[in-house]
């Protein structure tokens, strides 16, 4: 029997030596001079749906579509239009019947004010319906999330509706995208709303408010499933404030997550703060150095904590349920003294435990923006030449005030049917590096692949005993065996085709680990 169950594995591994493994990412994707990564969501398959921004030469902007197998190669690609004018995309769900949903904004051409989009596509991006949301002045959307009973609820900000110059808004719709009920919140001045969960009673949005003092306090709200509000509150302190980020968890507590200049040691440092449902503050806590650190996209994870990814470099951080540190880390991929920064759209803790983070890079040589893609294991080591490390993190208490803030309440919302149109698009994948381990921990028998134009460069953690290698195309067929003696060595396969390679490794000691490589 045990015999029989080793064959097998052995055999699946040559069909397929891609499959039940974590790979570690490191992606740029472009095409031209323009392109941003917005919003990720998994497609059940071990792959992601990838949602950005593509710009032409007159800067025309349409939302950019595509889906990528867990290797990050491109599986297929749409760019999406309404009528010629310009589409900005904010953020992507997965349904539960396979479709997206995927919400953003829509501008006519020569209009300076926008409209909410609404478009929900099936499993291979293709439009189903879509439509656009309201009135005659500028309406935002920050976070689409699942609603109640079947619903969804889209946070945003208006200044069509309500008391002040932007109003933070929301507005739940039923599956066919018809509006339940819309709700504005605000005072004399601005307030915007960045992130949204569902509670037991109905919603709780976070953001800003400039309608308290003469500052931007982070800002709360907590609904009913009607959109009436429950309560209204304030934190912060004499500086500005802000919140990008929200949970509720069943244990009755809501989590907020942003960036402060009030607190810590830096013009702007992270700031996560925990309350009972009431809003009362329970905890809260500062996080930064010297430099300039905001979360700009937090998510939480199956342990009970959080992940969040910001700053100027991808600086992201991974917080257990108490708000106490567990790892830091930077993604970066501009030079340290360049001008450019990366700058992150999205993180998400995906369903095998990996952190996946989508943004953009603006690259030096030519000044334009790519989308960038990182995934990393559940402790954020990256094991891919990117990464670069972080040093100088703190945490330190926040002492922030609060208090209770009186919106004045407004409605309104026009759906309106819109018509998408479609076309095949056209990125390229820069490969930094993919890296799979089909050993789940992590294989003791580290390594590194660093390709480059005509092979590979391999660096082993081999203590001593050499590693027997075996390189096997996507179809599992093998095509070169060999044996590594040295730590670092430079193999030439510029005779083999183009196309994915896994490299499976051995050493003597029983030690094993697998390597993924794209010609």
């Amino acid at each position: 029997m045990r015999l029989c169950a080793l064959l097998f594995v052995l055999i699946l591994w040559r069909v397929s030596p891609f499959a039940y493994a974590q790979t570690t990412l490191q992606i740029r994707y472009f095409e031209g001079n323009r392109v941003e990564g917005v919003a990720l969501a998994e497609t059940g398959d071990g792959g992601l749906l990838l949602l950005g921004n593509y710009y032409d030469e007159n800067l025309s902007s349409d939302l950019l579509l595509f889906k990528v197998d867990v290797m990050g190669s491109i599986v297929w690609q749409r760019r999406l239009d309404l009528a010629g004018g310009n589409e900005y995309a904010r953020d992507i769900q997965r349904l539960s019947n396979g479709h997206y949903l995927i919400g953003g904004e829509t501008y006519s051409p020569g209009s300076p004010t926008g409209d909410i989009l609404v478009m929900e596509v099936d499993a291979d991006g293709f439009p189903q319906w879509a439509n656009t949301y309201g009135g005659p002045g500028s309406d935002v959307l920050s976070q689409l999330i699942p609603g109640k009973q079947g619903r969804f609820l889209l946070a945003g900000a208006t200044n069509s509706f309500g008391a002040g110059h932007y109003d933070a808004y929301a507005i739940e719709l039923d599956a066919d995208g018809d509006v339940v009920w819309s709700k504005t919140f605000g005072g004399a001045e601005e307030e915007r709303c960045f992130a949204a969960d569902t509670t037991d009673q109905g919603y709780i949005l976070a953001g800003i408010n400039n309608s308290h003092a003469d500052t931007q306090f982070a800002h709360a709200l907590h609904l009913d499933a009607s959109g009436n509000l429950l309560w209204e509150r304030v934190y912060g302190s004499a500086t500005n404030d802000w919140l990008f980020g929200v949970d509720y968890r069943d244990d009755e507590q809501i989590t907020f997550l942003g960036y402060s200049s009030s607190f810590g040691i830096g013009a702007l440092d992270n700031y996560v703060f925990t309350t009972d449902l009431s809003g009362n503050v329970l905890w809260q806590k500062a996080y930064g150095t010297i430099h300039i650190d905001f979360i700009l996209t937090a998510a939480n994870t199956a342990d009970g904590g959080y992940v969040t990814s910001g700053g100027e470099d991808y600086f992201s951080t991974k917080i257990d349920s108490e708000g106490n540190l567990v790892w830091h880390d930077q993604y970066r991929i501009s030079p340290q003294n360049s001008p450019f920064r990366d700058l992150p759209a999205d993180i998400k803790e995906l369903s095998d435990g990996m952190v996946a983070i989508f943004g953009k890079t603006r690259i030096l040589e030519n000044n334009s923006t790519q989308a960038y893609l990182v995934k990393v294991p559940a402790n954020g080591v990256l094991n891919c030449q990117g990464g670069h490390g972080h040093t100088g993190t703190y945490e330190a208490p926040a002492n922030a005030i609060s208090g209770d803030f009186q919106s004045e309440i407004g409605a309104g919302a026009i759906a309106v049917p819109a018509t998408m149109s479609y076309a095949d698009g056209f990125l390229s994948p820069f490969i930094i590096c993919s890296i799979t381990d089909t050993q789940t921990p992590y294989s003791s028998l580290e390594a590194k692949l660093y390709p480059h134009a005509s092979g590979f460069d391999l660096e082993i953690d081999q203590q001593n005993l050499p590693v027997q290698l075996a390189l096997y195309d996507a179809s599992g067929r093998l095509v070169w065996q060999g044996k590594q003696t040295d730590a670092l060595y430079s193999y030439d396969f510029s005779i083999l085709p183009k196309g994915w390679y896994a490299l499976r490794l051995a050493s003597s000691d029983g030690r094993t680990g697998a390597l993924i490589w794209l010609k």
